[in-house]
């Protein structure tokens, strides 16, 4: 499954997260770095997407959550399986 993000929404997003360590999956997505995250990580996602949702301003903001939280129950759901955040 691939989530394309062209214009750099998620990401632009994820730099709104406050640095204060309640977000530890999200902060280390950058937009000139890759990140992964492995199988045991997911319900920590997607508890913390579930909080990024919050501070979604937009439709797209909001439907690219949408989208990398689908990818997120996947990998829960079939295991052993990692999320790649591609950066620049």
């Amino acid at each position: 499954m691939t989530v394309s993000d062209s214009r750099n929404v998620f990401v632009n997003l994820v730099m709104r997260v406050p640095a204060d360590g309640n977000m530890p999956i999200l902060s280390r997505i950058k937009p000139w770095s890759d990140a992964v995250v492995y199988d045991g990580e997911f319900e920590l996602l997607l508890g913390e997407l579930d909080a990024l949702r919050r501070l979604a301003i937009s439709e797209d903001e909001l439907g690219i959550v949408g989208e990398i939280e689908t990818a997120a129950e996947r990998c829960v759901r079939d295991g052993g399986l990692e999320l790649h955040f591609l950066g620049d």
